[in-house]
């Protein structure tokens, strides 16, 4: 049965699938926080919302594939974005001016 590990976050009983998936639990939890920093910046209400890692799983064998991470595809975007502007000698972003549209 295809798993993977996510950065979640609970806002009462809504539950948003941020980053992910990963292999393993101890590599989601590395991003905790720096999921938290980014998705407050762009809601500041998350502050007052939980963080943490969930695992997901598809039923069945092969043939399905887990979802991506609602923030997942603006986090490598982001990245790709910093190493292009260091490759030029430009300055360093700031991530906490991000604005996600999640």
């Amino acid at each position: 049965m295809p798993s993977g590990y996510y950065v979640t976050a609970l806002d009462g009983t809504r539950m948003a699938w941020l980053v992910g998936p990963f292999e393993t639990n101890a590599e989601a939890i590395k991003m905790v926080g720096a999921v938290k920093r980014l998705t407050t910046d762009y809601e500041p209400r998350a502050a007052f919302w939980a963080f943490g890692t969930s695992q997901f799983y598809l039923p069945g064998e092969g043939g399905h594939r887990l979802p991506i991470g609602t923030l997942h595809p603006h986090l490598v975007h982001a990245g790709r974005l910093m190493r292009e502007r260091e490759e030029k000698g430009l300055p360093r972003l700031d991530m906490g001016a991000w604005r996600l549209k999640i």
